[in-house]
C-alpha cells in the first residue's frame, strides 16, 4: 500500500468485526478504541489493572544463592510460569516450574528475569 487514506482505512479497519460489532465508519470506530482506553485507564487508575511483568507459559531464568555459600548463579535450565495468583488485597504472586512456593512482582529483575542475558548482567552487575 503506497497511501494511506481515509477509504483505505475504512476498508480495512471499520469493516472488520471489532468487539462483535461492525462499524459504519472510521469516526465511529476510533470512538470506540478512544472509549475503551479510557476504560482501561480509569482500571489502572484504581489499581485494578496491574501491569504484569510476564504470562502463563513465559520461560523466565532465576538466580540461586545458596545459604550455606555466597555463591550466586544462575539455573542451568528454564522455568516456566505456570500460574498467575491474584487476589484484591496483596500484588500477585507468580507459581514458576521447579521453584519451591511463588515469586513476587518485586522478585523480577532481583532474581527472576525473562532471559538468560539479563539474568548474566545481573550476576555480573
Amino acid at each position: 500500500m503506497d497511501k494511506l487514506d481515509i477509504d483505505t482505512l475504512n476498508n480495512t479497519i471499520c469493516t472488520m468485526e471489532t468487539f462483535g460489532k461492525k462499524y459504519n465508519n472510521l469516526e465511529e470506530c476510533i470512538l470506540c478504541f478512544l472509549w475503551e482506553l479510557r476504560e482501561y485507564r480509569m482500571l489502572e487508575e484504581q489499581g485494578k489493572l496491574p501491569r504484569l511483568p510476564c504470562a502463563v507459559g513465559n520461560a523466565v531464568y532465576i538466580i540461586n544463592e545458596y545459604a550455606n555459600c555466597r555463591e550466586r548463579h544462575i539455573s542451568p535450565c528454564e522455568h516456566i510460569v505456570t500460574d498467575i495468583l491474584l487476589n484484591r488485597n496483596r500484588k500477585p504472586l507468580f507459581k514458576i516450574t521447579n521453584r519451591y512456593g511463588t515469586a513476587r512482582m518485586e522478585d523480577f529483575g532481583e532474581t527472576i528475569f525473562l532471559t538468560r542475558k539479563e539474568a548474566e548482567a545481573a550476576l555480573k552487575g
